[in-house]
């Protein structure tokens, strides 16, 4: 999606302004909660997307809506 949005593709359906923070996926630890949000504890390591209306993931801390992130089980390798 990152080359889309530079490449003006998505210009039409969201029109983003530039300077923009890019990457749409990310993974990481819980370092902080706000209010309402108790199903994960800090420490939970967690998987989820940033808010298509904000920037993006490229950066060493985020703040994302706690109902589109989810807790990650168990590794796979």
């Amino acid at each position: 999606m990152d080359w889309k949005i530079r490449a003006g593709y998505l210009k039409d359906v969201r029109p983003y302004t530039f300077a923009l923070i890019l990457g749409w996926d990310l993974s990481g630890v819980v370092e902080s909660m706000g209010p309402g949000t108790g199903k994960f504890k800090i420490g939970d390591k967690v998987y989820s997307r940033p808010d298509s209306s904000r920037n993006g993931a490229y950066a060493e801390y985020i703040h994302t809506r706690g109902k589109i992130v989810l807790r990650v089980e168990k590794q796979h390798f």
